[in-house]
């Protein structure tokens, strides 16, 4: 785990990443890809999770914390079929995992939210997933 400078930079406070930097070439981590880290995909699960940190200094005093921690995988979508019919855009989405939610969050021209969504979805096709 190593300081966030670049966070530090823009004038916010000292943060430190629970992962590999692509830039970090510190020794410690070893084999540790670029972006791979402590915590992940691999150790958390879909949602909120409670994470228990432990930090010892080298005179030995521990400082810890517990805190929620809210997970969600990024899901590559790709966009299909753009349309506009009178004031309205449709638009496909395709998915390579199902998608339980699907959320949209935009704003027409005039800055006001976006009333209604409607969605709708294929049913599998070629092992992808098309909204």
């Amino acid at each position: 785990m190593d300081k966030n400078f670049s966070l530090w930079r823009k004038g916010l406070k000292i943060y430190h990443n629970f992962y590999r930097h692509p830039a970090n070439s510190l020794p410690f981590y070893g084999d540790l890809p670029p972006g791979a880290g402590l915590l992940g995909g691999n150790v958390l699960r879909e949602g909120e999770n409670r994470v228990h940190i432990r930090v010892y200094d080298f005179a030995g005093n521990v400082c810890e914390i517990t805190f929620p921690l809210i997970y969600h995988r990024i899901i590559p979508l790709k966009t299909y079929n753009l349309t506009r019919i009178k004031q309205r855009f449709m638009v496909g989405v395709k998915s390579p995992v199902p998608l339980l939610r699907f959320q949209v969050t935009t704003a027409d021209n005039a800055g006001k939210p976006l009333t209604s969504v409607e969605v709708r979805h294929q049913e599998e096709i070629l092992s992808a997933y098309y909204y």
